[in-house]
């Protein structure tokens, strides 16, 4: 697979830590900064899977009521003053 070129401007401490793990690795620069960017994608993707099943379990567990019930639970939980009440009842007022 052809590989794309990505520029990237790092703290002279960081390229020299870099350096250190790759040697201690037997690794060139190179290919340590292509394991960080391999392992970086990994999380991510790992990251994203575990919200969406996270998102899809609440999902199914959430009851989700005809509106009527819903205005009625959110006028009993929110307190507004009377100007937005007004016009939640009657937008076009």
């Amino acid at each position: 697979m052809a590989k794309k070129t990505i520029s990237v401007t790092l703290e002279p401490s960081t390229i020299d830590s870099l350096h250190r793990l790759a040697a201690a690795d037997y690794r060139n620069i190179s290919n340590m900064i292509d394991y960080i960017v391999a392992q970086y994608v990994i999380s991510r993707t790992e990251s994203s899977a575990v919200k969406n099943a996270r998102a899809s379990v609440f999902a199914d567990r959430v009851r989700i009521t005809p509106y009527p019930e819903t205005q009625d639970a959110l006028m009993k939980n929110v307190r507004i003053d009377a100007d937005d009440l007004d016009f939640i009842k009657d937008p076009k007022a």
